[in-house]
């Protein structure tokens, strides 16, 4: 057995077999008694050694294991080069959503498509004073009037997605999601499907800040059922936000017919959507949707690394935002470097934690029982929200 998605070469006695395949299983016919050497290769990986030899006598092969070691993606600036979706939850004293269209040049200077944000503003401003730059490791900074301050976000390695930090009139929590030229999108899209959701609202007033998670079913009609939730303030049977019905438009626009606040975007591949949303008068929220029905390993997560980003809500300490670097070792160890936070106050806790994931890629934290994640589809970010103190309440986005 070899880890799925391996290309297997195997010379030697006569002539050389390639076989691929996506079951980890290789099965080989036809082959003489003798001397071989095999040869694995997978894209985005080198092996240690690069191929050894395997000695096949009757039904015995005897031959050796070798390491595969991820190769680093490198960017460039025409990664960043297009249209994005754009979602953005500030907290603090200008506590908003902001949900707009960027196109970006290939200078990283982001001009207006399309822009709405929760104080009912809904059109593009006149110009924009904003640019985006990004290092051969994947980090982009934003630079201008409009960007922010200390703005930090990573791409994923297949570079359709970003997740960042920063300040917006508050601290704030930036996704962008990349629109994929021809993509086609219809309403079958969202029709027959699982799904779970995590979600992060700031308030305004004491008491009005909260996480939520949970796990929903879309009909024939994209009629959504909610059939578990969970939620910081502990009333799990008071399920609201996400009843409806799903539509999407050509251009990956989704709206939930049923709840006129809730507005977003859905990704190239299908799977993930970014909303926002308004509860009441003195919250503003945003969700994070992904389609379900992949089947993962389960047990430690796998051993990589992750950039990994908090928005943090309510009591004091909060607001606040933070982002580190997350290694994750064999067994599932976890620990945390690079420690950059919007309040001095709040340091790396320099401990070491233990991480799970589930067949349905559910990932937990030991040490943590607060904490509720889930990987994407494509294993290229995960999602969770965390109780990180006495009303502080996070939503946390990691990417490699």
């Amino acid at each position: 057995a070899v880890q799925s998605g391996v290309t297997v070469t195997l010379s030697g006695v006569g002539s050389a077999t390639t076989i691929s395949n996506g079951s980890g299983n290789y099965t080989f016919a036809g082959l003489v008694n003798g001397s071989y050497t095999i040869t694995p290769s997978m894209t985005g990986y080198t092996f240690s050694p690069v191929n050894a030899a395997a000695t096949v006598n009757g039904m015995a092969v005897t031959g050796k294991n070798f390491v595969a070691t991820a190769i680093p993606p490198t960017y460039s600036q025409a990664d960043l080069t297009g249209t994005w979706g754009f979602n953005m939850l500030s907290a603090g004293t200008k506590h908003r959503w902001v949900r707009a269209r960027f196109s970006i040049d290939g200078s990283g200077n982001l001009s207006c498509v399309s822009m709405s944000d929760s104080t009912g503003t809904n059109a593009c401003p006149a110009s924009m004073d904003w640019k985006m730059t990004i290092s051969p490791t994947g980090v982009i900074t934003g630079t201008g009037a409009d960007a922010g301050d200390t703005d930090h976000m990573t791409m994923t390695s297949n570079k359709n997605f970003i997740a960042g930090t920063g300040e917006g009139g508050g601290p704030m929590m930036v996704i962008m999601q990349k629109v994929v030229p021809g993509t086609v999108y219809s309403n079958a899209d969202l029709q027959n499907k699982s799904f779970v959701y995590h979600s992060l609202w700031s308030g305004s007033t004491n008491g009005s800040s909260a996480w939520i998670y949970g796990a929903g079913t879309t009909d024939a009609a994209s009629n959504t059922t909610i059939s578990s939730q969970t939620n910081s303030w502990g009333n799990n049977s008071q399920i609201n936000e996400l009843r409806g019905t799903f539509v999407v438009d050509g251009n990956g626009n989704v709206t939930l017919i049923g709840n006129s606040f809730i507005h977003g975007f859905m990704s190239d591949d299908k799977k993930t959507i970014v909303v926002t949303d308004t509860i009441g008068d003195s919250s503003v929220a945003i969700y994070i949707i992904q389609i379900t029905g992949q089947t993962y390993p389960a047990g430690p997560i796998p051993a990589g690394i992750w950039a990994s980003y908090m928005l943090a809500v309510g009591s004091t300490p909060a607001p606040f935002w933070l982002h580190s670097t997350a290694t994750v070792a064999s067994g599932g160890v976890i620990t945390l470097s690079d420690w950059v936070s919007s309040n001095s106050g709040i340091t790396n806790p320099g401990t070491t934690t233990h991480g799970s994931i589930s067949a349905s890629g559910t990932v937990t934290i030991t040490e943590t029982p607060t904490y509720h994640g889930q990987v994407s589809d494509d294993g290229k970010f995960t999602m969770a929200t965390e109780t990180v103190g006495s009303g502080v309440y996070s939503l946390q986005v990691n990417t490699k």
